[in-house]
């Protein structure tokens, strides 16, 4: 068994050893998103997220809101709370749950007309009824939500002890793809001369030399992740 054949198949799983989402999460654009099974009024719904240290999905890209959309038509299409709201606005300033307010310079989808009826109408929901676009409504009806929250990183502290962490992470993945203790050696010194110290390409030329160029892309995300740390420790 080569060592550039383990490290990629050793390096395709460290990303997801050191980044992830929690249970019941998907990782989509970077952040962790869980669609609801239930429906809940606005306040209910945002309680329930907070409950697992997680807010009402923050909409602010075009490609989120495709996703979302697009995800709620596929699945239980429903109308949907994301956490936007002017609860505690008397100008009726639209905040999302992530303290920050909604401008007019801002990514924006309500439909038609919409925002309407400002005195009732006070929390945001992508409706489907209005081509998943945004509307505000009556924050006490029942709707599914979406709970967003950070994506975790498992591996934290200072150089050595974040050496200490992505090794831990590297072995454990090996035993994951199945490659038995006695390659341990092997798997520490591929990462030893492979595993550049300021950069990336000095392995992504091996993997060319080597002809396995396609498996670049898949380890350049867990390599990313790991000179990230390492960098910024």
């Amino acid at each position: 068994m080569s060592r550039l054949y383990l490290l990629s198949v050793i390096l395709g799983l460290v990303g997801q050893s050191l980044a992830a989402c929690p249970a019941g999460y998907v990782e989509v654009q970077g952040t962790c998103l869980k669609f609801s099974t239930d429906s809940k009024p606005y306040a209910d719904a945002r309680a329930t997220c907070q409950a697992e240290g997680a807010r009402l999905v923050v909409v602010k890209t075009a490609a989120m809101d495709t996703y979302l959309g697009d995800t709620i038509k596929n699945s239980y299409n429903d109308n949907t709370w994301i956490g936007l709201d002017d609860l505690n606005s008397p100008t009726h300033q639209f905040v999302w749950s992530d303290g920050s307010t909604l401008t007019s310079s801002d990514y924006s989808n309500w439909d038609g007309a919409q925002p309407d009826n400002p005195d009732t109408e006070q929390c945001v929901e992508i409706r489907v009824e209005y081509s998943y676009n945004w509307n505000n409504h009556v924050c006490d009806e029942l709707k599914h939500y979406v709970c967003e929250k950070a994506v975790l990183d498992d591996c934290v502290g200072d150089k050595d002890e974040y050496k200490t962490c992505v090794e831990a992470a590297i072995m454990t993945c090996a035993a994951q793809a199945g490659i038995s203790s006695r390659h341990d050696n092997r798997v520490r010194r591929a990462l030893e001369e492979y595993l550049p110290r300021e950069g990336s390409s000095n392995l992504v030329a091996a993997l060319a030399v080597a002809g396995v160029g396609a498996l670049a892309v898949v380890m350049m995300g867990a390599l990313y992740v790991i000179q990230k740390k390492r960098l910024a420790a």
